[in-house]
């Protein structure tokens, strides 16, 4: 049988019924909120987003490209996502690097959320509140299950 063509953008990443800012958003970055919270963050209006040494991290962080939307997330007690932050551009070369490896992207503040979105161990619930967050109500709704 034939199967139907799913509707992906143009640049190919996978995207379902929900909205375009939902579809937009797949990263997330991490800071200790006495280190730089997310009201440094917005106070600030922005900032080069650096210092990311995990292999892992840093494959993610070098796809992000100018416009994606980016979820912030305190670590330490508090251990939820704060905000909402939108890549200023692409992913480039970090030049503070001398190895030549490290990326960087700049990141500009879009909002703090209402109400945190705590993190619960990964569960489907927690991912679908956070992908909640960036709906136009701007808050996640209590119980909300990404």
């Amino acid at each position: 049988p034939i199967r139907p063509r799913h509707n992906r953008p143009p640049d190919g990443r996978r995207g379902g019924p929900r909205s375009a800012i939902i579809g937009a958003m797949r990263y997330l970055v991490k800071e200790e909120p006495s280190s730089y919270s997310y009201d440094a963050f917005a106070k600030d209006g922005g900032t080069t987003w650096s210092g990311v040494k995990n292999p892992l991290a840093q494959k993610h962080l070098r796809a992000i490209r100018k416009g994606d939307l980016v979820l912030y997330y305190h670590t330490g007690n508090e251990k939820a996502v704060v905000g909402i932050a939108k890549a200023a551009t692409d992913a480039y070369l970090d030049p503070a690097d001398r190895v030549g490896k490290a990326h960087v992207v700049d990141l500009v503040p879009v909002k703090k959320l209402g109400r945190p979105v705590a993190h619960a161990a990964g569960t489907r619930s927690t991912i679908r509140a956070w992908s909640r967050a960036a709906e136009p109500s701007g808050c996640a709704r209590p119980g909300s299950r990404w």
